[in-house]
């Protein structure tokens, strides 16, 4: 293979059409997988599954938070697609504290165990990780938008 050919694989393939969905995805998976109740599987199956619903639910956040760069991804240089990967990334991480956070919640009022130091607990642990990520958003998203 030639140079041209590697940097066409890595850029355009992998980065923009697979990964600046995939790795967003993977946190709305893992906060999502009660809700969805896909079936466990074993293996290669279980990869791909994962993969596959994980890349889903990126495009999906994508095309809703995102829109304006869904829409001309194709123009991006590399490090306005790192800056979009790792912005889509701390909202994604976001969203699924705030999912698991509330999941959390539903569930402890179902079996009666939901008390004020249970809520701060929960609240504190998640928080404090949501934070840092709406920071790391902010910080990543102006310098997308200050570059594009």
């Amino acid at each position: 293979m030639d140079k041209e050919k590697i940097s066409y694989l890595t850029d355009e393939v992998l980065m923009k059409k697979f990964l600046l969905n995939f790795v967003p995805g993977l946190p709305l998976y893992f906060a999502l997988d009660n809700i969805i109740g896909l079936p466990s599987f074993e293996g290669l199956s279980a990869f791909i599954m994962v993969i596959t619903v994980s890349w889903t639910l990126g495009l999906c956040f994508e095309i809703l938070l995102f829109n304006s760069y869904y829409k001309t991804k194709t123009n991006l240089t590399n490090e306005n697609s790192h800056y979009l990967l790792i912005s889509k990334f701390s909202l994604a991480i976001c969203f699924a504290f705030i999912i698991e956070f509330i999941l959390l919640i539903i569930e402890s009022v179902d079996n009666d165990m939901l008390t004020e130091k249970t809520i701060s607990r929960i609240a504190l642990k998640k928080g404090v990780i949501v934070v840092l990520a709406l920071i790391s958003w902010f910080q990543f998203k102006g310098k997308l938008k200050s570059s594009s």
